[in-house]
């Protein structure tokens, strides 16, 4: 849900135009086989014994998500092969051997966290910004939205980097200073500092943008939140479920502030 309201975000306008809805449909189906694949083999590490409730939930359950994960593999190969011309799927051929470094590295261990989250950050934002527009949302001059979204992208997985490297060493200290949350803190100031540049040139060269900045700025907001209030978010791993959540109001708050935009 939340890569579809993204992928949307970075469609307008009209995002159900012409081949839009089949790029929709292969990334949504792609970015879920891709995760699912990993919790699968993430669970055959530990046999669905880890303590993860992701890993092990994928490992109980693989004997219905693996023919899942199958028949959404051959839903995408079709419709690759009925836009077998498209721009988007000859950026795409660019993701293949990228994907194919980050296993080999994850199966053998030697992928580090921080790596890990800078190579997905670079995928997440280079897919869904670039693969299909070839024009920018803010001016033409500046492209701000493969970094934004790059930020953005980082920014939730150290939210949820920091409160699972407490839970998995069960010691979860809401107002202790680590690695991943003071590294959240400078990510989301460098968000700010781009999105109030991309906010000043938009105003001055191209104003109906300001909407965009104003939804990307609230889903950083929403993120950093997460981490100013540990305690309440460390329940129940409540951060999971929003850290993932929040880009679910990405599309929405655009529409939103479009309609008071249209009003004036």
């Amino acid at each position: 849900m939340g890569c579809l309201s993204t992928a949307l975000f970075f469609l307008e306008p009209n995002p159900f135009e012409g081949t839009k809805t089949d790029f929709i449909l292969i990334l949504v189906s792609a970015v879920w086989l891709i995760y699912t694949a990993d919790h699968i083999m993430d669970g055959y590490k530990t046999k669905g014994q880890s303590g993860i409730f992701r890993y092990d939930y994928h490992y109980i359950y693989r004997w219905a998500l693996v023919p899942i994960c199958i028949a959404l593999s051959a839903i995408i190969i079709w419709l690759l092969f009925k836009n077998q011309t498209a721009l988007f799927i000859t950026n795409g051929l660019w993701l293949i051997p990228l994907l194919v470094v980050y296993y080999f590295l994850k199966i053998n261990g030697k992928l580090k966290p921080l790596a890990k989250m800078l190579i997905v950050s670079i995928i997440v934002s280079a897919v869904i910004v670039s693969f299909y527009n070839s024009s920018n949302i803010f001016i033409d001059f500046f492209s701000f939205e493969n970094l934004i979204m790059a930020l953005l992208v980082f920014l939730n997985q150290l939210v949820l980097e920091h409160f699972e490297y407490h839970e998995e060493h069960k010691e979860l200290q809401p107002d202790s200073s680590d690695l991943y949350i003071s590294l959240a803190k400078r990510v989301f100031i460098w968000l700010t500092i781009v999105l109030s540049i991309a906010l000043i040139l938009s105003i001055l060269l191209l104003p109906n943008a300001w909407p965009f900045v104003a939804s990307l700025f609230l889903i950083g907001l929403f993120l950093r939140m997460i981490l100013q209030y540990p305690n309440r978010f460390s329940q129940n791993r409540r951060y999971r479920f929003w850290a993932d959540f929040i880009f679910v109001f990405m599309w929405p708050l655009l529409k939103f502030f479009q309609s008071i935009y249209s009003l004036f």
